[in-house]
């Protein structure tokens, strides 16, 4: 493609304003004395001599080049210079001017190169030796308080394929265990949420000599401890231990056993309830029976105690105490009678303690109920 030199317009003048007749211009490529071609036709194809010589009116003739920059020379017509401009620059389309024909400064930002081409070049090759392939699909980003591009790091919740950026989507899953186990998160678990509850203790038994009335006292329940917990955090796998139930307490007006810790690894802890008081063996006057108190828990982000049991009730009638609650719900109901023997109820919700037994009269006594043993759930959210 050719770039328009000078123009048959285009006249040069002395210092006076008269033509500049037979000076010359000569045409050097930039920085160089190597003179360029040049042609008289857009074309390219019929040469032109160099250099230009002004006819009378101090006028060129008409000059194409094929470079868009290049040094000018003007002489007078004894061959004296009368001045030198290095670069000038072709008029042509805009689309014909080359990258390294325009100046640019880069200094303010560190760059060295003084022309848009090179500058084009080192910007490529600085932030390409920055961002090292990551192998896996990345958006680019410039870092302002860096300084430089960078890649944009994935936070939680976010997916990138190719170009697209997607949140990640979840399911929730939920593993329980009423007996000693190992927990085995769900593939594809980031945290869950686990309940770890103690087991309950047992309800007291009642006995008589005949003649008086006795209630035991209902069983405490067990404490229950609450976390969320990151995958890093659960690892692998976590134990589970659940301790066993509190035994109900003896006919012969015994008390409720004590119900087992349940553990979630060395992560939380639920302490079993206490068992409830019986009435002893043939007591000489009208007994009733403590109710058992709940046990505690602890390393949970919610540590919660379990409910006590109630105390029994003898007075003509006899009713043994209620299990204490748990975090999952009621106890098992004491003994009630007005006459003879009513044993206690086991408890009911995990975790929860036995009722206390009633006797009115009877000298073969009532048990009481056994707790409930304790329980842990795991709720975890799951990446799809």
């Amino acid at each position: 493609m050719s770039n328009f030199l000078t123009s048959a317009f285009l006249q040069a003048l002395d210092a006076s304003a008269n033509p500049f007749v037979s000076g010359t211009l000569t045409i050097y490529q930039s920085g160089t004395t190597t003179p360029l071609s040049l042609f008289s036709n857009e074309g390219l194809t019929t040469p032109l001599a160099n250099p230009l010589t002004a006819d009378a009116y101090g006028v060129f003739p008409t000059a194409f080049i094929a470079e868009t920059r290049f040094k000018a020379v003007l002489k007078n017509s004894a061959g004296t210079t009368i001045r030198t401009v290095d670069p000038v620059f072709a008029t042509g389309r805009p689309d014909n001017i080359a990258a390294d024909d325009v100046s640019f400064d880069g200094s303010g930002i560190g760059f060295s190169s003084t022309n848009v081409q090179d500058a084009l070049e080192e910007a490529a090759a600085t932030f390409e030796a920055k961002l090292a392939d990551p192998n896996a699909d990345r958006i680019k980003f410039w870092d302002d308080s860096a300084g430089t591009m960078a890649w944009l790091a994935l936070g939680t919740g976010l997916s990138i394929s190719g170009t697209t950026l997607s949140p990640l989507t979840y399911s929730l899953a939920i593993q329980a265990f009423t007996g000693n186990g190992t927990y085995t998160p769900t593939t594809g678990m980031k945290y869950c949420l686990v309940f770890a509850t103690g087991s309950g203790g047992g309800g007291g038994g009642a006995d008589s000599d005949g003649s008086t009335d006795t209630a035991g006292g209902g069983g405490g329940a067990g404490g229950t401890a609450i976390g969320i917990f990151s995958a890093a955090t659960i690892g692998a796998s976590q134990a589970v231990t659940i301790g066993a139930a509190g035994t109900a307490g003896a006919a012969a007006g015994g008390g409720g056993g004590g119900g087992g810790n349940t553990t979630f690894g060395a992560l939380l802890t639920g302490s079993g309830g206490n068992g409830g008081s019986g009435s002893g063996s043939a007591p000489g006057s009208d007994t009733i029976g403590l109710g058992g108190t709940g046990g505690s828990a602890s390393s949970g982000t919610v540590n919660i105690e379990g409910g006590a049991g109630a105390t029994g009730y003898a007075d003509v009638a006899a009713s043994g105490g209620v299990g204490g609650a748990s975090f999952w719900g009621g106890g098992g109901r004491g003994g009630a009678t007005f006459s003879g023997l009513a044993a206690g109820n086991a408890g009911q919700a995990y975790g929860s303690g036995g009722g206390g037994a009633a006797d009115v009269d009877n000298t073969t006594g009532a048990a009481g109920g056994a707790g409930k043993a304790g329980i842990v759930v795991v709720l975890e959210l799951v990446a799809v």
